[in-house]
């Protein structure tokens, strides 16, 4: 009995309101009274849990020719009770990202360290990355992404899963060969892919977000350079839409 009364209280009842209504609930229809014998709470107290319970849409009163009767309303109202709550969570979530993304510098660098750090980093950004979005990224080849996310790993699995689920597309400008980048990129989703006909081999990948950029440094201890600002985005996105105009379609 504790344990449900606990539950309760964690899906958002007090102790008074959770003890009335798991009263009422296993009586099926009670009196006051008889809600009284068995919580043991004064009537006041009752008359008080049962308002706030009806406003909660979680227990009905009746009086048919007699005294006030309560009835609990079905055990289902508080998943759609929960429901309700995540879809205004989701809501809300949204409006303060349109709000995070009209914003200018949003904050210090970051440095994210070795391979796990940097898969944390793709996670984070890709669940702030509005939905319907794009991120360009300029880059030497996939073969060396796929280093730090190997495309039989969870963490690559996850990565993408998230990104389909927001409906991101991946642009990739890269300097590769078109076979390696056909067999590594093809089946993905949401990607479009372009080869730059002046190769270029320098060490690093630049990423361009909504409103940060990251630069992913390879070598023995690869890292990113996370620079905040949707100024910055914007301005690197810009250089990389001149560079992509001049690339060559593969995907």
């Amino acid at each position: 009995m504790n344990s449900v009364l606990n539950r309760l209280s964690a899906a958002g009842l007090n102790q008074n309101e959770a003890r009335v209504y798991l009263a009422v609930l296993q009586a099926g229809e009670c009196s006051i009274g008889e809600v009284q014998r068995v919580t043991g709470l004064h009537r006041q107290l009752i008359y008080n849990a049962a308002e706030t319970l009806a406003q909660k849409a979680l227990l009905n009163s009746v009086r048919e020719g007699g005294p006030r009767r309560f009835r609990a309303s079905d055990p289902g109202c508080f998943v759609e009770r929960a429901e309700a709550q995540v879809r205004q969570a989701r809501n809300l979530s949204k409006e303060l990202e349109q709000l995070r993304h009209t914003s200018g510098f949003t904050g210090e660098a970051r440095i994210y360290t070795g391979a796990t750090e940097i898969q944390r980093y793709y996670l984070e950004a890709i669940a702030r990355q509005p939905l319907r979005s794009r991120v360009d990224i300029l880059g030497v080849d996939s073969g060396r992404y796929f280093e730090i996310f190997p495309i039989e790993s969870s963490a690559f699995r996850n990565f993408e899963l998230r990104r389909l689920e927001r409906k991101v597309k991946w642009r990739l400008l890269l300097s590769g060969n078109v076979a390696e980048e056909l067999a590594l990129n093809q089946t993905r989703p949401l990607l479009e892919c372009r080869l730059l006909t002046q190769k270029v081999a320098a060490p690093i990948d630049i990423m361009a977000w909504s409103d940060h950029v990251g630069l992913l440094i390879y070598g023995a201890a690869p890292c990113v350079l996370d620079i905040p600002g949707s100024a910055a985005a914007r301005g690197f996105k810009k250089y990389l839409s001149i560079l992509w105009n001049q690339g060559e379609t593969v995907i």
